[in-house]
């Protein structure tokens, strides 16, 4: 098998390294629904099962009459007893460390990586090697110390965490990446997520969200043949409702598979529970699956950098994973085709047994279906009959998506009609609502029941959009694209980082309605502070730019100016405007820029700003992403669209192609830049979530 990088999204200076050594792009993706929008990018959830007194394993499949043995072998590296993360670091590094955003440490015999956006702030880490909780799963050959790894704060981990460590070679296959496995009180052992194997040095490396003991072990071979996960069943084990576009992800596909599984295991664990498919209400089962798409949203815009090929190889662990541990989560990259025309972007599925020639999937935009995606001696195949085209994919480990515990918070909410809801008001907008602008005012209050300090935010178009909150009221203004767009208000108190889940947190569903025309290309800047100004920019492939210092042109809308904090500023390019000059779209490159033009703040107070992007309104082809930057040294005297200096940010760009006739947005590339000397420290713009692309402006 060729061991390869899986590389993340998250580590921007890895990330960008691999990229212009390479040529390679990455993908956060958008996730498909079924009525054809895109969904912006997530990953899955605990598809655990129960375990026998060898610690693991399920029921289920015959032996394979033929299968081969992988070939016995060293590894053909020079593996050491425990993993040193430096060549020159001699002994192991002290069991406890500090762990800050965007850090890396070594912390005992492991390398434990933290991007920003993977914690909510700085946490105390430990490993050490520790005797095996419980024998691991029948077959399974432990190939390294058993490592107990533990934080002090697992609220504040809001992604996976990266962890490198050794393994014995002499134990694995040749050329073969052990399981790391991540150990659970109830669920017993479930494999986490491995991102790189390296042979040379006996390293492997992986990520996880929960924290308990980390073994590495040898696969058992071979995998039975043909499997299905007992008492699996794709018309009652899933979602009865179809995956909905528009919604708050622009589709839930990757919560609804995650829940699936998780819910899988927990009937395996509790056999009194009801089959999952028409338990709830609608309305009910529509919150759940918005719920569990927002728990592993941070773990999805890791995903899309990871999707591959899958080879022969491949084949055969996933085969071995699915018959010890149950269904297991693909996220993919592919054109897809649900009778609405083709697509590309990313989607989730969850795969729950094989035959001889094909997978078996439940795809939450055909609920009820069997969806099958073959496979062959040379590996999964690019094409999903009737569903899709070169498709590569991304295979995700149980531990890696939620913290412990909160599915289970998850589903007696649901038990309990989301009963938290009803003491949320909105008095803006109103259900069903049709606007006529590009925003939305978003304002109402919460009962006095529900914990202070509380934040109120809004979920909407794949993000969080804060709003002002005074306990028990709350205001702001967030995004309204063309046509239908559903929102999720949300209440939760402001001391936990499990917000979303949380027992006292209040949910509510909103459906509103945009008479405004379609945009081929709609821009929005907000930032966070007052006795400020910021610009919004965007230049045209023919190099003229539309901003607030220049008259009305047919290249777009002008932005009014918002020069005392906060946005938005909008530039949208319609074709189907008629409030100006006939707008005419372009092929080729667009660059969305901001300027800091005023900041009194004070001299060096860093202001945080976002852009929202989004392109094909109402049609299949709807791209959205959102691009959060830093900045705080502002200039008056340096504002033409093709100026340069610490007081401008390179947001990203955007890729037209098929205009006049069918404008569309072919690529969103991302810029990324750190370490700019400036007052308050470096201006940092990290990936756009949605982009295709990253760029690198070191």
């Amino acid at each position: 098998m060729q061991v390869t990088e899986r590389s993340r999204a998250s580590h921007v200076v890895v990330l960008l390294a691999a990229m212009l050594s390479a040529g390679a792009g990455c993908k956060e993706g958008n996730f498909l629904a079924r009525d054809g929008s895109a969904e912006a990018s997530t990953p899955r959830g605990d598809g655990s099962t129960d375990r026998d007194a060898g610690g693991g394993g399920i029921d289920g499949g015959d032996e394979d009459p033929d299968g081969s043995t992988p070939p016995d072998g060293d590894g053909g590296g020079s593996g050491t007893d425990m993993f040193r993360p430096r060549p020159d670091a001699g002994p192991l590094a002290p069991p406890t460390a500090m762990l800050a955003p965007g850090e890396e440490v070594a912390v005992g015999p492991v390398l434990v990586t933290a991007d920003q956006a993977d914690i909510s702030g700085p946490i105390m880490i430990t490993a050490e090697a520790a005797p095996l909780p419980m024998p691991l799963p029948d077959g399974f050959v432990e190939a390294g110390e058993n490592l107990e790894i533990s934080v002090d704060d697992q609220d504040a981990v809001v992604a996976p965490l990266t962890i490198r460590r050794s393994y014995d070679p002499s134990l694995v296959p040749e050329g073969e990446p052990p399981v790391v496995l991540h150990y659970d009180d109830e669920t017993g052992y479930t494999p986490a997520t491995i991102l790189a194997h390296d042979p040379v040095t006996a390293t492997v490396t992986f990520q996880t969200r929960g924290f308990s003991h980390f073994p590495t072990a040898a696969r058992p071979a071979p995998a039975p043949a043909p499997f299905r996960a007992p008492e699996f069943d794709v018309a009652m084990d899933t979602f009865s409702h179809v995956n909905v576009g528009g919604g708050p992800t622009n589709g839930n596909c990757f919560g609804m598979s995650a829940f699936s599984a998780w819910y899988w295991g927990a009937r395996r664990r509790t056999p009194a529970l009801p089959r999952l498919a028409g338990r709830f209400t609608p309305a009910v089962e529509r919150v759940l699956a918005i719920r569990a798409q927002i728990e592993v949203q941070g773990v999805w815009n890791q995903v899309g950098v990871r999707h591959m090929p899958l080879d022969g190889d491949d084949v055969r662990l996933l085969k071995m994973d699915l018959s010890q541990f149950g269904p297991v989560v693909f996220g993919m990259r592919a054109t897809f085709d649900y009778g609405g025309g083709p697509l590309t972007g990313g989607h989730a599925m969850l795969v729950y047994g094989y035959d001889d020639t094909a997978f078996f999937a439940y795809d939450p935009n055909l609920p009820g279906t069997e969806v099958r995606i073959p496979y062959d001696a040379s590996g999964v195949s690019s094409t999903i009959p009737g569903v899709a085209t070169e498709a590569i994919y991304a295979i995700e480990g149980t531990s890696s998506m939620v913290p412990p515990g909160a599915y289970d918070r998850l589903l007696a909410d649901a038990e309990g009609g989301f009963t938290a809801g009803v003491g949320l008001t909105l008095t803006s907008p109103i259900e069903g609502e049709m606007l006529d602008s590009r925003t939305v005012q978003v304002t109402g209050t919460f009962a006095s029941s529900l914990p202070a300090p509380s934040r109120a935010m809004v979920f909407v178009w794949g993000t969080f959009f804060d709003l002002n909150t005074t306990h028990p009221s709350f205001a702001g203004l967030v995004p309204a694209l063309a046509g239908d767009t559903r929102m999720y208000v949300i209440v939760a108190p402001t001391d936990t980082q499990a917000r979303f889940l949380a027992r006292d947190s209040a949910v509510l569903e909103v459906n509103v309605s945009n008479a405004a025309p379609p945009a081929e290309l709609m821009t929005m800047l907000t930032w966070d502070q007052n006795q400020s100004d910021m610009d919004l920019y965007v230049v045209a492939p023919d190099e003229r730019a539309i901003w607030n210092g220049l008259p009305w042109s047919d290249l777009g809308n002008r932005p009014l100016d918002d020069s005392d904090g906060y946005g938005p500023e909008f530039i949208t390019i319609s074709s189907a405007d008629t409030a100006g000059p006939p707008y005419v779209v372009q092929n080729g490159r667009y660059a969305i820029r901001v300027h800091l033009f005023r900041n009194d703040r004070g001299p060096g107070v860093r202001l945080n700003g976002r852009v929202f992007i989004a392109g094909g309104e109402g049609t299949p082809n709807l791209r959205t992403a959102v691009c959060s930057f830093s900045i705080a040294e502002a200039r008056t005297d340096n504002v033409q669209p093709d100026d340069v200096g610490n007081d401008w940010v390179d947001v990203a760009w955007v890729d037209i192609e098929g205009a006049p006739a069918a404008p569309r947005i072919a690529r969103i590339v991302s810029g990324a830049r750190a370490g700019t000397s400036m007052p308050g420290g470096p201006r940092v713009i990290w990936l756009c979530q949605g982009a295709d692309e990253v760029v690198s402006l070191f």
